[in-house]
């Protein structure tokens, strides 16, 4: 199953997408995580010194590293990567449950994270959105057909998710 979590930034997608990895991997499934990092900057390599490092430094426009079950991918090349890009190289390993963090354009199922009332217009540009979180200070009222939790239902939220994926599978 591959799931998202959309909405603008500091809408507490990250911090309800760390607690549902929790959940999920604490009931024996394998969790796998796809972050979606909406601005142009440059993303910073965390192994400066490092032979992967070098690697790069020497002109590699990708690198990897394995060491026994780990392995990281990193690419420097100027493309747009796109999720089924991304996707591609995920159908390489086992899990059970994908979360992908962003990606608003894309066709999965969704979950919309709405901080304030100007976000939810959100829920007019994205496809399949089965459920909505929302910040207690959206003064406006929702309308969604499906499930709405306030981002304070942590507990009654991942229960629900939980119930989706099972349906799902």
């Amino acid at each position: 199953m591959i799931i998202q979590f959309v909405g603008y930034s500091n809408s507490g997608k990250t911090t309800m997408l760390e607690k549902t990895i929790a959940y999920f991997a604490a009931k024996g499934l394998s969790v796998a995580t796809i972050k979606h990092h909406g601005h142009s900057e440059e993303l910073q390599s965390l192994d400066e010194g490092k032979d992967s490092w070098r690697h790069r430094q020497a002109g590699a426009m990708a690198t990897s590293v394995c060491a026994g079950p780990n392995f990281q991918f990193q690419s420097t090349k100027q493309i747009n990567w796109t999720l089924a890009d991304i996707l591609s190289i995920y159908q390489q390993i086992s899990y059970d449950v994908l979360f992908v963090e962003g990606f608003k354009k894309e066709k999965y199922d969704k979950i919309v994270f709405i901080q304030k009332e100007e976000d939810i217009r959100l829920l007019d540009n994205v496809e399949n959105c089965c459920a909505v979180v929302y910040w207690d200070t959206v003064q406006k009222e929702i309308t969604f057909e499906g499930p709405v939790f306030s981002i304070f239902e942590e507990e009654l939220f991942l229960e629900w998710l939980y119930s989706f994926y099972k349906n799902y599978s």
